[in-house]
Parts: C-alpha cells; structure tokens; sequence
C-alpha cells in the first residue's frame, strides 16, 4: 500500500509513468470485475473499464488514499 500511496502522490505530482503503473496495476481486475457484472459481456466491459479509468484520470487529484478502492466504487457506480 505505501508503495501504491507513493505512486499516486507522484501521479497527482504529473508523472505520466506512475499514472501506467497504477493502471497497469488494477486494470484486470476491474474489467474482470465489471465482466462478471455483466455476465461475460467483454466488449461492454472493456468500455467500462476505460470509461473507470477516465473519471480516475479526471479526479486524480481528489484521490488520496485506497486508489484500488477508488476505482471499485468508480465501477460499482457504472454499473447502474
């Protein structure tokens, strides 16, 4: 977690490559997340994923802590 907390303060600092690891880091699990969601739906998935990771990208600067929990709460919320 220190290492994830470290990596997000240096994303919001504007160090693109900190911003790939961190999404390279939970992209997976949230789009097989939201396909178990939506029942094997794989391109509906792929698109909500990215869409998880734009609202992330857009309020960077308001996540502070739990970026994992940040985007499942991001997901969750797609999904109505």
């Amino acid at each position: 977690m220190a290492d994830e907390l470290d990596l997000l303060q240096r994303w919001r600092d504007g160090n693109k490559a900190a911003g790939e690891a961190l999404a390279r880091a939970h992209y997976r699990e949230i789009f097989e997340r939201l396909r178990r969601e939506l029942r094997g739906d794989a391109e509906l998935a792929a698109e909500l994923t990215q869409q998880v990771f734009e609202v992330a990208v857009s309020n960077r600067e308001d996540i502070v802590t739990d970026f994992r929990r940040y985007l499942h709460g991001t997901a969750r919320f797609k999904l109505w």
